[in-house]
């Protein structure tokens, strides 16, 4: 079975995955001579792609062999019709393409505030006290996070990973009813 096909490129893919999406364009059809590609730039470069003719509308594909070594980000994208020595950009936008999760290794598919929460609550176990504040010697100095300021950086961290479990939703749905007026009698 193919990937399916898409009316237009997606909002976001994974690396290492098919992405194909057809495209009708009145003005440059392959029936009147242009070819169209599709170039993918961000993180890294993704080789152009040539569309094909289906039917007389344009099909792109995007192979898994061409997106597996895409760095995960937010990449600009733009379709370029040509004829001859005429060059069209005919759309373009951002897709974001995520982490391949075939070839992921430990870690990787992990949030970075998961990760830096992991640091926080360990610096905070190791070191519960507010010791050094500052110092200077020789025109060095040290200063170090204090313990409040730790704990403050540990509640965002948790806030934001909790988000992130929700779907990036600020907090769970609570639903309720009122019955009556409300009003004494």
């Amino acid at each position: 079975m193919s990937a399916p096909i898409l009316e237009a490129m997606p909002e976001t893919f994974p690396a290492g995955t098919d992405v194909t999406y057809s495209k009708t364009l009145s003005d440059y059809a392959p029936a009147d001579g242009w070819a169209l590609k599709l170039y993918l730039a961000g993180a890294s470069t993704v080789a152009a792609t040539t569309a094909t003719n289906s039917s007389g509308a344009w099909l792109v594909s995007l192979l898994a062999a061409t997106t597996a070594a895409a760095i995960a980000g937010v990449y600009q994208w733009a379709e370029v019709a040509t004829k001859g020595t005429q060059v069209v950009p005919v759309a373009s936008g951002t897709v974001m393409i995520t982490p391949n999760i075939m070839t992921a290794t430990a870690g990787t598919m992990q949030a970075w505030c998961e990760k830096t929460l992991a640091l926080v609550e360990a610096s905070i176990a190791g070191n519960t006290t507010d010791d050094v504040q500052g110092y200077t010697i020789q025109g060095r100095s040290l200063s170090r996070y204090s313990l409040i300021e730790k704990v403050r950086l540990r509640s965002l961290l948790k806030s934001e990973l909790a988000s992130l479990r929700r779907g990036g939703k600020f907090s769970t749905t609570v639903n309720f009813m009122f019955t009556g007026t409300g009003l004494a009698p």
